[in-house]
């Protein structure tokens, strides 16, 4: 068996994974945001070949998934330690504040939520040509500084509605929160910068 070695960047050689790619979720799981330790990854192979489909498959899951679930960790780790201040700037994350699920409605792809979110600090943004709130982004949104979290993309944009902090989503996790929240309860919502869809 070939001897294991990490790089300076956390990428494991020649290490098999812990868990079947197949069995793990597309979307990133609370556990997996407040991780600690160095998450298993091995390189992209760019001289040589793969063992199989299977180790090929494996590789570029983990990569791709950690793509956007690396800078989404580390940006509300850097803004739990900002004490979760209103101003906090991060190059991993977009944090939009004082959000409010307003209500759902029926689309032709499910259920979606209206939110509401607060844009006193947005009002530059150019909604139209920004790449913030697109369509297929992955957002999390909590309401207790991120020991729990709900998962979910953008389904709707219109920029003049997002003008007003506006925006419809579709919760891919976390829906006993949602399920449980009322209009009055205030969520801070982060934004990934790495497009998910």
């Amino acid at each position: 068996m070939a001897a294991h070695r990490r790089s300076r960047y956390g990428l494991t050689y020649g290490a098999c994974p812990r868990d079947d790619f197949r069995s793990q979720s597309v979307l990133p799981t609370q556990r997996e945001i407040r991780e600690d330790k160095d998450i298993f990854m091995r390189p992209s192979i760019l001289y040589g070949g793969y063992r199989n489909k299977h180790h090929y498959l494996d590789v570029q899951f983990t990569l791709l998934k950690q793509d956007f679930v690396i800078p989404l960790r580390q940006g509300i780790r850097k803004f739990k330690k900002s004490g979760m201040a209103k101003h906090f700037n991060s190059s991993d994350l977009r944090m939009y504040h004082d959000v409010h699920i307003l209500g759902i409605i029926a689309t032709p792809g499910g259920i979606d939520h209206v939110l509401k979110f607060d844009t006193s600090k947005l009002k530059t943004v150019k909604w139209d040509f920004s790449k913030r709130l697109l369509f297929g982004s992955l957002v999390c949104l909590s309401k207790d500084g991120f020991e729990t979290m709900a998962m979910a993309t953008i389904s709707d944009r219109d920029a003049k509605a997002l003008r007003y902090g506006d925006v419809n989503v579709n919760f891919k996790s976390g829906l006993d929160i949602i399920f449980n929240s009322t209009p009055d309860d205030e969520y801070v919502m982060a934004e990934t910068v790495t497009f998910y869809k």
